[in-house]
């Protein structure tokens, strides 16, 4: 029987793209005939297991080629080894699921110049050319696969860290961002100011601060500086009644402008901007000195504030905002969650869930415009759960907050790729089929 099946293994090929159950060939077979009642019950499930792969309509045919040049071999292994069927550890069954966990990287497309599909090619026309009773050969393949996608696992790594170096960046400015505004919007609550002094700060000393506190700790003393220089601007320009007090401000000007200055100078402040701000400060602090007022108060609350501090509409569920950058040669598309919340409705927390169960390892599909591509979650932001994605395929990832990647799955424009257990599903069903009877 072992004969005639290594004459069956290596007979002429079929063509491309033509799946034939060689099994079910062998098993109608005269040599078959004279099988044990074992060797039949093992030909039975083992036609059934790739009974069931061909016709599983979520296996890509490119797939379906590969696993289809292993039945003969896989054969010989379940006839070599009655215990084949129940041992999960077997190098067989090990190798089989290897080819399930690279498929997970394709989905419904698979090219064939993918450097996955040829590896995986090579292994498999290796054990159908070579295989006759060595079950070694299946655990030399399984140990090169999983060196070789070792290799390319850490290729992709080195591009998820260079995205996730941009990542970091950009939410240490978010978050200097944050405490900038909440800084200058305090002090003009607490403090109204002239329009002009108003827009000042929050059109450009924002920005100073947000570059001081970039640097974190370490310009601790020049944060506590830029607030002060924000605090004697605003004395600056209020009325100056006493004698002390004009003197105080004539002295204070030099040093008030300089730091003005050295502050813009840090965000490369536009000199035309700088210019007209310069002169409206000299009529303000002209009138002060005079005694006089400044004239009418910018608002305490600005409408912009107003407008991200009040309740986002009920039937608002915000914009998908996609940023794109290189850096050192790995282009990084940032997708973020921008205007009001999502408005999930009863049932779709789950999702939520979902993301939040999300792993380093795991699997998303990402569809635009009719075009899917499936990305490795590679790196979790410990800070704000920021998501970074990323394949083989080429030096890109993607960055996206929990809540924007929430709203694609429930909008149809991503989902979670779950383990393609190709050939453990199709085994579980051939058991069970056969225990029917």
């Amino acid at each position: 029987m072992l004969a005639s099946l290594n004459e069956y293994q290596h007979g002429p090929a079929r063509p491309d793209g033509v799946l034939v159950n060689h099994v079910k060939q062998v098993r109608d077979s005269e040599e078959a005939k004279q099988a044990s009642g074992l060797e039949a019950v093992t030909m039975d499930i083992v036609a059934m297991l790739f009974d069931l792969i061909f016709d599983d309509a979520r296996i890509p045919i490119g797939i379906k080629a590969l696993i289809s040049r292993l039945q003969i071999p896989v054969l010989k292994v379940a006839m070599l080894n009655p215990g084949f069927f129940g041992d999960r550890l077997h190098p067989t069954r090990r190798f089989l699921a290897g080819i399930s966990g690279i498929s997970t990287r394709w989905g419904s497309a698979v090219d064939e110049s993918d450097p996955f599909y040829v590896k995986l090619s090579d292994l498999v026309e290796r054990i159908q050319r070579e295989f006759e009773e060595d079950v070694d050969i299946f655990g030399q393949a399984v140990d090169e696969l999983e060196a070789f996608v070792d290799e390319r696992e850490a290729e992709e790594n080195d591009t998820a860290l260079a995205a996730a170096n941009v990542v970091i960046q950009h939410e240490i400015e978010a978050d200097a961002w944050e405490r900038a505004q909440q800084a200058v919007r305090s002090f003009l609550r607490s403090a109204p100011q002239p329009a002009a002094v108003a827009g000042f700060l929050e059109e450009h000393w924002i920005a100073v601060l947000q570059r001081i506190a970039v640097d974190g700790r370490k310009a601790e003393a020049d944060w506590e500086s830029a607030i002060g220089v924000m605090q004697d601007l605003a004395w600056s320009v209020t009325p100056k009644k006493l004698p002390d007090d004009r003197l105080k401000l004539i002295d204070l000007l030099p040093r008030l402008l300089a730091a003005l200055n050295k502050g813009l100078d840090r965000i490369d402040g536009d000199p035309a901007q700088r210019r007209t701000f310069f002169d409206a400060l000299v009529k303000l602090h002209s009138a002060a000195l005079k005694g006089e007022s400044a004239g009418q108060l910018a608002e305490e609350t600005p409408p912009a504030a107003r407008q991200e501090e009040s309740p986002p509409a009920p039937e608002e569920e915000g914009d998908l905002l996609v940023m794109r950058s290189v850096d050192n040669g790995v282009q990084v598309e940032e997708v973020i969650l921008v205007g009001a919340p999502p408005v999930w409705r009863d049932g779709d927390r789950d999702i939520f869930q979902q993301v939040n169960a999300l792993r380093r390892g795991d699997w998303v599909e990402f569809i635009d415009e009719g075009q899917t591509s499936r990305e490795r979650l590679n790196w979790i932001s410990p800070q704000r759960g920021i998501l970074l994605f990323s394949n083989h395929r080429s030096a890109k990832a993607i960055s996206i907050t929990p809540d924007a990647l929430a709203k694609q799955i429930r909008d149809g424009k991503a989902a979670i790729v779950r383990d393609e257990a190709i050939f453990e599903r199709a085994l579980n069903g051939a058991l069970e089929s056969i225990n029917a009877f």
